[in-house]
């Protein structure tokens, strides 16, 4: 839980809106909503989960974790839902009531190629099956590989990777899940 709340506070700081500005020096653009969500056997807690959605220069990073069990009540739930969302800095965050948990993922998505992330947890990869990438590779190469981009052909299969390395406030939350 605390986790996810610190490195918030911490993304929140380094976030600001995009601009004009190249790629080099934008920074993400950062949405968070909370849910507070039905769970167990019973349906019987309120459980807090925050979907969080990271928008870069080029492609988007989006994940669910699961933060804590809240409450037995609904309505000490949402006040205590309100109280986590203020510390970690999220005060225009939406929160909402969900009927049941929600699931828990991290996606990654960039020109259109969704992509996975590494078993190492250090590199994102994806295919790319769209010509509509190499006509913006071509017009963008600097700015794309200055976000972090590179390609690479398969050794196994000869078809060519697009791959970005996972940034250290990503990589916090991919471990999170």
């Amino acid at each position: 839980m605390l986790v996810g709340i610190l490195l918030g506070l911490v993304l929140l700081v380094q976030a600001a809106k995009l601009d004009d500005a190249s790629p080099k020096t934008q920074k993400p653009k950062i949405e968070a909503t909370y849910y507070v969500c039905r769970t167990g056997d019973k349906e019987q807690y309120y459980t807090l989960y925050v979907d969080r959605l990271i928008r870069g220069a080029y492609g988007y990073f989006h994940t669910s974790s699961f933060i804590q069990n809240l409450a037995h009540n609904k309505t000490e739930a949402k006040v205590k839902a309100q109280a986590i969302r203020d510390k970690a800095g999220d005060k225009g965050a939406k929160i909402k009531q969900y009927d049941s948990a929600r699931p828990v993922f991290t996606n990654m998505e960039a020109f259109g190629i969704t992509m996975k992330m590494s078993r190492r947890r250090t590199v994102w990869y994806g295919h790319i099956n769209d010509k509509a990438f190499w006509d913006d590779w071509r017009e963008n190469k600097a700015d794309i590989k200055a976000a972090g981009y590179w390609v690479m052909k398969s050794r196994d299969s000869g078809q060519w990777l697009l791959f970005r390395k996972v940034p250290e406030e990503m990589l916090k939350f991919a471990s999170d899940i």
